[in-house]
């Protein structure tokens, strides 16, 4: 026995027999076997159209924060590793999430479409809260544990993000079968699913968000102040951009990305956020559209897909990264000084430096890749950033720029 199939057999001893296996399917024909401990994994012969369990396979590198990450909008249409290799000590409150999207039967807002770890806590938890197996359950969300994760993440590393689909193993498989043994019929079902299952690229998946109703508030009357008033454009923004701007004394507006510019002018907004989301930029033609014609008549603010829809906005273009930037630990370098930052990041696209015009300066780095991280344009009085300065989950390096934006760019 070799020292893998030991430390596998160590982590495999929690389980029972009774539990029931389920296999990850990567578009490239590798395959990943692990233990189901979300909602029930359906054989590859009975997908239902609407399976959840379908998306392109992303790993984030952080350690805690899992309750933030499986409620960020941001991860609709991705299947998500956890590198940590031990997930869900804390468990999970309801509190904690930054969704604000809750379907019609009142699941948990979760928005990734399956999670994959190599060990998941399963002991005792604090009273009010739920164990991840049963929280995802719940929101008929599958998942993976007993996965060799560090192999699947270098992979990913190696060969970029991999579309990929969870299903149950076949009866007859066991947890120590050889991969050869799964039925050649078998592997065929699962390729022709995994066909079905969409790229990121060139996928629109903002199309459709609602705005929570409790959150809007109306118009700001004459005697509003107007420092106070700022419009969050929801393109799948998370509860805590809302919570920064709420603290810092704003009246805010959260309106729906599709709005008309007379309807954000209207609210004679003081500065104009334009949030995070997900899918690909390039697609949400209506939003570049509505920002290229408020570029000269309000300040602007944008947070991970706001910083790509300015920049588009703005005539530049955008790429799909490799494998993206998704963690709590991303380094992030000012280009006009010697600071660095620590981020929360989660992004598979990036803005193309050199389709930047002229009137725009790149304001952060990546420190490990250097792709653009934040532009600004003091001519239109525009600046963001491709990270999350409010953070949850993450470090609170950055949410001087909530200050920044209502200092400096809407002055």
């Amino acid at each position: 026995m070799n020292n893998q199939q030991s430390t596998d057999e160590e982590l495999s001893s929690n389980h029972s027999h009774a539990e029931a296996l389920g296999i990850l399917l990567l578009e490239n024909g590798e395959l990943f076997v692990g233990y189901s401990v979300g909602c029930p994994l359906p054989a590859v012969e009975q997908l239902p159209e609407d399976w959840r369990g379908e998306g392109e396979v992303v790993f984030n590198t952080g350690m805690v924060g899992y309750p933030e990450i499986f409620t960020d909008i941001s991860y609709r249409g991705q299947i998500l590793v956890m590198t940590y290799p031990h997930i869900g000590n804390y468990a999970i409150d309801p509190l904690w999430s930054e969704s604000h999207a809750v379907d019609a039967a009142q699941r948990p807002p979760v928005q990734i479409q399956g999670l994959i770890v190599r060990s998941l806590y399963q002991g005792a938890i604090p009273p009010q809260r739920h164990s991840i197996a049963d929280y995802l359950r719940s929101a008929h969300t599958p998942a993976l544990t007993d996965v060799d994760t560090r192999s699947l993440t270098l992979m990913l590393r190696n060969k970029g993000s991999l579309r990929g689909i969870l299903v149950a193993a076949p009866p007859s498989f066991g947890r120590w079968d050889s991969l050869e043994k799964l039925p050649s019929a078998w592997l065929a079902r699962g390729q022709q699913a995994l066909s079905r299952v969409p790229s990121l690229s060139g996928r629109n998946l903002v199309s459709g968000l609602i705005n929570p109703q409790q959150s809007n508030q109306p118009a700001p009357s004459a005697t509003t102040t107007p420092s106070k008033a700022v419009v969050l454009l929801n393109c799948g923004y998370k509860e805590n951009i809302a919570r920064m701007l709420r603290r810092r004394g704003c009246q805010l507006t959260i309106v729906e990305s599709t709005s008309s510019p007379a309807a954000i002018l209207h609210l004679r907004p003081y500065l104009l956020v334009i949030s995070n989301g997900p899918g690909d930029p390039e697609v949400l033609q209506r939003q570049i559209w509505l920002l290229r014609q408020l570029l000269d008549q309000v300040p602007l603010f944008g947070i991970c897909l706001g910083h790509q829809l300015l920049s588009l906005a703005l005539g530049a273009t955008t790429y799909k990264m490799k494998f993206g930037h998704h963690g709590i630990n991303h380094p992030v370098r000012s280009c006009d000084g010697d600071q660095l930052f620590v981020t929360s990041q989660n992004h598979e696209f990036a803005v193309r430096e050199e389709s930047l015009p002229a009137e725009s300066e790149v304001w952060f780095r990546n420190a490990n890749d250097a792709t653009i991280e934040g532009i600004r344009s003091r001519r239109h009085r525009l600046a963001a950033v491709q990270f999350h300065p409010e953070a949850a989950p993450g470090p609170h390096d950055c949410q001087w720029l909530f200050d920044y934006a209502l200092e400096e760019i809407a002055q």
